[in-house]
């Protein structure tokens, strides 16, 4: 077999991944599309921004512990009892000390942020992060055992039950933001259960700690690397809840929250899947090039075109999931869907960085995106929730410039072929919005019926052509996808 052919196939099997991969995200999607729905028509948008604080401290927390000693647990190839006992112990200290400093200092962010209400939140979040760390860890084990179903089952499940089953029911009976908090508290408590019966390990709480050195070594530059993306992913909420309000906050997080799932459907299948790939080609760069090449021509073609049509279905969208109450969004999810291109096309670079012992590199360009959020948070913040969404969206192309600058001299791919499958990808979307725009205007107040067949226009002349353009205008990546599905689906039947 040639060294082309393996690549093609190596591509194949990426897309028999990614579909695996998406087709397990899609009930806890689809659940968190129904929480989104029902909760957003029964809670304000200052409930929301409660909320959306008192998740802050949950996600840095399980940060910390993930990438310092969750990474090492997982890589490790020798692991002696006492290393895990203390790896076990730092994930429940870790826990029970973010917990501790979030009572302590709940009453002073109430005062600053100037929200009522803050400090009971953040005292009952606070209570759940050591069951959510130590539930990390078993994660974490059943990752090491190559467990990957039983973790996907635990990742996905708590929050599925708790939602359906806790959080819509307390919200109906007008509970406000503790259906949010008590739905998340059981989700931790189910999660908990679950690994722990799942994994095979049952280690004891030490206080010899010194067995972390290593591991710590181990997970220093994952630590610095997550930090600076917890960071630059979080600063323009903070830059709402100081400068703004909760309320707005509140609008600015619903808004964030239905952008975010065609991340969560595709983000993290997409990273595994490039990783397993690239980490198989690692000392043949060579093949990395010509495999990334077609990667990023094929996503540009795709994402390009859907990002736009998520633009123009963004009024649709939030009248249907959110409500008319929350139609202040529209321009917020308008501008983030408009770079879904640049928010998930930038992993596979990212993924090729790391798999040749780039890791460093990667961290670098993490901190880049960071200070371009902290200044576009900071600047646009004079403008309201609508100005931080657009300095968000900059920095997010100047990240994924960065990337795509980086792989082009570290693998030396070519720069015309990179620019011409963004070029394609324009121009596919321009096709599809051209009968789509002569159908309905995509004004808020434009009638619903108008702006389905508007969408359905823009979809139905998207996919013709996708499935029967020529390769100079769909990509040579996207042709040859498309006959290998096929080709497959007929050996299949």
């Amino acid at each position: 077999m040639s060294e082309e052919q393996g690549t093609k196939n190596l591509t194949g099997s990426a897309i028999q991944g990614l579909i695996w991969g998406v087709g397990g995200k899609a009930g806890l999607i689809l659940s968190n599309l129904l929480v989104l729905m029902v909760l957003s028509r029964l809670l304000t948008p200052a409930e929301f921004g409660l909320y959306a604080i008192a998740y802050l401290f949950i996600d840095f927390s399980f940060a910390i512990a993930h990438s310092g000693f969750g990474i090492a647990l997982v890589q490790q190839q020798e692991l002696r009892k006492s290393e895990v006992d203390a790896c076990f112990t730092a994930f429940l200290l870790t826990g029970l000390a973010f917990s501790a400093l979030l009572i302590a200092t709940s009453g002073l962010l109430e005062s600053m942020l100037e929200m009522p209400g803050l400090r009971l939140v953040l005292i009952a979040v606070a209570m759940a992060i050591p069951a959510k760390l130590a539930a990390g860890f078993y994660g974490f084990w059943l990752q090491r055992e190559v467990k990957l179903k039983a973790y996907q089952n635990v990742q996905t499940l708590p929050t599925i039950v708790a939602g359906l089953a806790v959080t819509i029911p307390t919200a109906l009976m007008g509970w406000g933001v503790w259906s949010l908090i008590i739905g998340y508290a059981v989700s931790v408590m189910i999660e908990y259960g679950l690994a722990y019966r799942l994994a095979s390990v049952r280690p004891q709480t030490t206080s010899a700690l010194g067995q972390l050195r290593d591991m710590i070594h181990v997970g220093s530059a994952t630590l610095t690397n997550r930090l600076i993306v917890f960071a630059g992913e979080n600063f323009d909420k903070v830059a709402i809840a100081s400068l703004i309000g909760g309320a707005s906050l509140g609008l600015y997080n619903r808004a964030t929250s239905l952008v975010f799932l065609p991340t969560k459907l595709l983000g993290l299948p997409i990273e595994s899947v490039f990783l397993s790939m690239f980490s198989r080609l690692q000392d043949e760069k060579h093949r990395i090039a010509f495999f990334l090449e077609r990667t990023i021509a094929f996503q540009a073609v795709l994402l390009i075109p859907a990002g736009i049509g998520l633009t123009l279905a963004s009024p649709l969208l939030i009248r249907i999931i959110l409500g008319g109450q929350w139609l202040e969004a529209i321009p917020v999810a308008q501008l983030l869907f408009l770079v879904t291109f640049a928010r998930l096309g930038y992993i596979p670079s990212e993924m090729a960085a790391i798999s040749v012992g780039k890791a460093w590199g990667a961290t670098g360009r993490q901190l880049a995106f960071t200070f371009a959020m902290l200044v576009g948070a900071t600047v646009a913040s004079a403008g309201g929730i609508v100005w931080i969404a657009g300095g968000v969206a900059v920095a997010r192309l100047i990240f994924y410039s960065l990337s795509l600058r980086f792989v082009i001299r570290e693998f030396g791919l070519s720069v015309r072929a990179i620019m011409a499958g963004h070029v394609q990808g324009s121009v596919v979307a321009i096709i599809a919005a051209i009968p789509a725009m002569a159908v309905a205007s995509y004004s808020p107040s434009a009638p619903m019926v108008t702006q389905f067949a508007s969408l359905a226009a823009y979809g139905s002349v998207l996919m013709l052509v996708l499935l029967f353009g020529p390769a100079w205008l769909v990509s040579l990546s996207v042709a040859e996808a498309r006959t290998q599905l096929i080709n497959r689906r007929l050996l299949a039947s």
